[in-house]
């Protein structure tokens, strides 16, 4: 099982991208699918780490953004409840003008699921299904 014993040695295991891209982690994985390492003796998730480097403790889960269970990026991380970790806007509030918005943002500026979440605040999966017409055909 690696060790890991300070920040530098946990970043080397990042793959470190733009931004605006998601930073996937190299090391192992737990079962679910999530990044994981230890320091000094503990397991932790590479994401709640990330967190932690960049912002301090959080007061309550880690989640992300990106929907990307390796993703390392403090950009995607955000300290959320369990409430709204399982309550994202969903297709339910989308009307058709919304759906032709998301539509015509991404097809102009070329943008992917997650920067047109971000202008639309919807959950990322939610503006994918829509660009990709999985949902509103």
């Amino acid at each position: 099982m690696p060790r890991y014993n300070n920040e530098n040695d946990f970043w080397n295991k990042v793959d470190i991208r733009s931004e605006d891209e998601c930073w996937l982690w190299q090391g192992s994985m737990t079962p679910k699918g999530y990044g994981r390492f230890h320091l000094n003796g503990k397991e932790i998730r590479s994401h709640v780490q990330a967190f932690k480097f960049v912002h301090g403790e959080p007061s309550n889960q880690i989640m992300h953004d990106c929907m990307n269970k390796l993703c390392c990026n403090p950009n995607h991380l955000f300290d959320g409840t369990t409430a709204e970790n399982h309550h994202y806007p969903d297709t339910a509030k989308l009307t058709w003008e919304l759906v032709k918005l998301i539509r015509h943002i991404s097809y102009v500026s070329g943008f992917g699921a997650y920067k047109v979440s971000k202008l639309i605040h919807f959950h990322p999966n939610t503006i994918r299904d829509v660009i990709k017409k999985r949902t509103w055909i």
